[in-house]
């Protein structure tokens, strides 16, 4: 069996955002042609940010997608996460995992969470009592 590689498509309006994240510890997981970023950022200027700078970038972040899926063999899921301010603090967590979160799964009614991590197990949780209902074990790798 390959290397896995997680199906991401990562994309800011500054350069320096993916810089940090390319240094750090996961960055060489992901594939770097799927970094998709500007030269400027839109300096906390929501108008910026979504008529000028990001609409520049939106046909480059869709042929990135578009070529993630098309690669894909069954493609069940797509999760969109977008962030208009600075992640500076986590306003919720669920205590479980040993190391980061490398990729969730909603059920289909949306009451069950799968979450996969770097500590090789992946983690079943009731979404309204955010209470894992499962861990599967004995993963020899990161669960992407």
């Amino acid at each position: 069996m390959g290397v896995k590689v997680p199906r991401a498509v990562l994309m800011d309006l500054e350069p320096g955002t993916m810089d940090s994240l390319i240094s750090g510890p996961f960055g060489q997981i992901f594939r770097p042609d799927n970094f998709v970023f500007g030269q400027s950022g839109a300096g906390n200027n929501w108008a910026k940010g979504h008529y000028t700078e990001g609409a520049e970038l939106i046909d480059s972040v869709l042929d990135v997608v578009r070529k993630e899926a098309e690669n894909s063999d069954c493609l069940q899921d797509m999760v969109l996460f977008s962030f208009m301010f600075t992640v500076n603090r986590c306003s919720q967590t669920i205590a479980g995992h040993e190391e980061a979160v490398l990729c969730v799964s909603f059920s289909p009614d949306g009451k069950q969470l799968a979450s996969g991590s770097g500590d090789t197990t992946v983690r079943l949780w009731d979404l309204y009592t955010e209470t894992p209902l499962f861990t599967c074990k004995g993963h020899k790798n990161w669960v992407m």
